[in-house]
């Protein structure tokens, strides 16, 4: 049996990221404004999206985003 951790792409991650800073900042000085309590949920989740893409960004480990098991089957006689 074989475990596989399946992370986005060290590409994608950055574009990610890049996109969750602009997120943020529109959440902070748009939507928190405006939409109150709904502006603070929105920066809160663009907050950890950009910390998760952040992380398998500029880290070698990163953090995976599903795992798969791999069984190997054996043929019996």
């Amino acid at each position: 049996m074989k475990k596989l951790n399946v992370k986005p792409s060290r590409f994608l991650s950055v574009i990610t990221f890049i996109m969750g800073i602009i997120f943020c900042l529109i959440g902070i000085f748009y939507v928190i404004p405006n939409f109150k309590i709904f502006g603070i949920i929105w920066t809160i989740l663009a907050f950890l999206i950009t910390i998760y893409y952040g992380i398998n960004a500029f880290t070698k480990k990163g953090i995976s985003l599903y795992s798969v098991t791999i069984e190997d089957k054996e043929d019996k006689k």
